[in-house]
């Protein structure tokens, strides 16, 4: 089905075409030559594929017009079109997209497709904080608890993410910190499954996990390897701790050679930050993002300060700075 849904037909026009570094990757088509963004043409495209008379959706519903009919159709019965309108929504970055996938994923938490708990986890933590979705936290830990033979990262993301007003995903995650909890993994893939939870779980503030996640950082500062502070700085979108946060900002100014040549570990930092936050809250255009710019010095102990204020500030979480 995944293999089916990635054949989509391109839009009418190629201006409808996403841009890869915009905030999401869906369009306004309205008034464009060949666009359908009707909601009754829209939905007969959902019964067309439902009939199996279309391979997918199509290229509509990339424009945000069809958000509606995306929305109607996201709670379906038919487990096909759940996932087609899953693959469509995860272009968009909006709160109104995360409680759509919040609320199929709280719908069928039997379900086997991983699209909804997939996209759903692309979103940083700090969109969480005014997500009405009461019973998301029993849906997540009841898809892991169902597959033992799997260390499920994207459901206990989204716990993590739920746990700092849930006292339902903090009560799962502590279970799921215990030696006890029944795994059918081999050792990498239970060590695996530790390190998920314990992350999620300093999110969710508990002061040894939130010390795990200093040292893990401090690690991989110290290793100076930067394929080691890039996989650190992957983990940024988990936390709104500022302990945490105001940690992985330090990196904005690391001049040290990174993955890329050419460019410094500062300046994959400043894409992370971008890219979990966005290019005007870290204060770069966005076609240098898109072109993964690097930047100097200056530039780069500029956007580090705009960073740290906004941070230290609480504007993306809860901050108790650091001593």
């Amino acid at each position: 089905m995944a293999a089916l849904l990635l054949a989509v037909a391109a839009p009418a026009t190629t201006a409808a075409t996403p841009p890869q570094h915009a905030p999401d990757r869906i369009v306004t088509c309205r008034g464009q030559k060949g666009a359908v963004t009707g909601a009754r043409r829209l939905g007969a495209q959902v019964e067309q594929f439902r009939r199996g008379e279309t391979p997918s959706l199509g290229g509509n519903f990339y424009c945000r017009e069809a958000f509606p009919v995306l929305r109607k159709y996201a709670l379906d019965p038919d487990a096909k079109v759940r996932e087609a309108v899953a693959f469509y929504l995860r272009l968009y970055r909006s709160p109104e997209a995360l409680r759509v996938l919040a609320a199929q994923i709280e719908k069928y938490p039997a379900a086997e497709s991983a699209f909804p708990v997939a996209y759903a986890a692309m979103y940083p933590c700090y969109y969480f904080a005014k997500l009405k979705a009461p019973t998301l936290a029993d849906a997540l830990t009841a898809r892991v608890k169902s597959r033992a033979d799997a260390f499920k990262r994207d459901e206990i993301h989204l716990l993590g993410c739920l746990a700092r007003r849930d006292a339902r995903a903090r009560a799962s995650l502590e279970e799921m910190g215990r030696p006890g909890f029944p795994l059918r993994l081999d050792d990498e893939g239970r060590a695996t499954f530790e390190r998920l939870v314990t992350y999620a779980r300093a999110e969710a503030g508990a002061p040894e996990a939130v010390s795990a996640v200093l040292s893990d950082i401090d690690a991989a500062d110290r290793s100076g390897d930067p394929a080691r502070i890039s996989r650190a700085l992957q983990e940024l979108k988990q936390f709104t701790d500022c302990r945490v946060t105001l940690r992985y900002a330090e990196f904005i100014n690391d001049r040290r050679p990174g993955r890329d040549a050419g460019r410094a570990v500062g300046d994959e930092a400043v894409l992370r930050f971008a890219s979990v936050y966005g290019v005007k809250e870290v204060g770069i255009d966005e076609r240098d993002f898109g072109a993964e710019k690097s930047y100097t010095d200056a530039e780069r102990d500029k956007i580090y300060r705009r960073v740290k204020k906004a941070l230290a500030g609480g504007k993306f979480g809860r901050c108790r700075p650091p001593g």
